[in-house]
């Protein structure tokens, strides 16, 4: 049966199951999916990249600020389209993916840290027109509809939302938290 919730979820949770970065699918009703997405905080990244020197050698150089919050929004954005493509990949009857990407991490007391840092939707009709050979291709993310993102200062570096006023949105990450407590995810 297309589309049918149950086989769609567990279709989409077998094909996640090996991604680098952790995708749950935690709803899907009249052709819509809805996935979350754990990433890793930016500390993960290296604090120092190679580069070429005018003379052709090859050095490690230490990451500005605004080069590695540039390297996480690509971080975040490479592992957010392939999710959304392998959804669409698996589930051909699917009209649409919401895609909620949480940044997942620890306080002090190893307790979890869960801040939403991006939500979108993306209609199956125009991902499917994406051109993934372009070199702004990761642009897309902010592309896509009912995109809801924080970016902050000249260097665009992701902020958590505002749930304030996203009661459905703060109990999904409730609910992510509490999982990630419990060891669940």
């Amino acid at each position: 049966m297309a589309n049918d919730p149950r086989i769609v979820l567990e279709t989409l949770e077998h094909a996640f199951a090996d991604n680098a970065m952790p995708a749950v699918p935690v709803d899907c009703d009249d052709g819509r999916a809805t996935i979350v997405l754990l990433m890793e905080p930016a500390s993960e990244l290296p604090d120092r990249m190679p580069r070429q020197t005018p003379s052709g050698r090859w050095t490690l150089r230490t990451l500005s600020e605004a080069d590695r919050d540039r390297l996480y929004r690509q971080w975040l954005a490479s592992h957010a389209l392939v999710t959304v493509k392998e959804a669409f990949a698996v589930a051909p009857a699917l009209r649409a993916v919401t895609l909620v990407v949480l940044r997942r991490d620890t306080n002090p007391f190893g307790e979890p840290i869960v801040e939403p840092l991006y939500v979108g939707t993306f209609a199956r009709e125009r991902f499917e027109r994406l051109d993934f050979a372009r070199e702004d291709v990761l642009d897309a993310l902010f592309y896509a509809d009912e995109v809801r993102v924080r970016a902050k200062g000249k260097a665009r570096r992701l902020e958590p939302l505002d749930l304030r006023d996203e009661p459905e949105l703060a109990a999904l990450v409730d609910r992510v938290r509490t999982a990630l407590a419990r060891g669940e995810a």
